[in-house]
């Protein structure tokens, strides 16, 4: 079965420095421990700006705003969860 879904990451920059957060995630092997940008998925009808606020609060306690957006990028990751999904994923620069 194929999936699409979308997702919305965060690159918070600070003096220099990338913000990355680690995955915790012991029921999916491919992700547990790996090192990423917060974000997640945007739910139907949420504008992807909101969807990075709401991540952002979600996985670092931060509140934020949106800056300006990188182009999109298109991931296809096979056996992810037992399922292949195809993956939109729009990085945005975080001030």
């Amino acid at each position: 079965m194929n999936k699409q879904i979308t997702v919305f990451s965060g690159v918070l920059l600070n003096q220099g420095k990338v913000l990355l957060s680690q995955r915790d995630e012991i029921e999916c092997p491919q992700a547990h421990l790996k090192w990423e940008f917060p974000g997640g998925i945007c739910d139907f009808g949420e504008k992807p700006t909101d969807a990075v606020k709401r991540e952002f609060m979600v996985e670092t306690s931060r509140e934020i705003e949106v800056g300006n957006c990188c182009p999109i990028l298109e991931l296809t990751i096979g056996n992810m969860i037992g399922a292949c999904c195809r993956l939109f994923a729009s990085y945005f620069y975080v001030i």
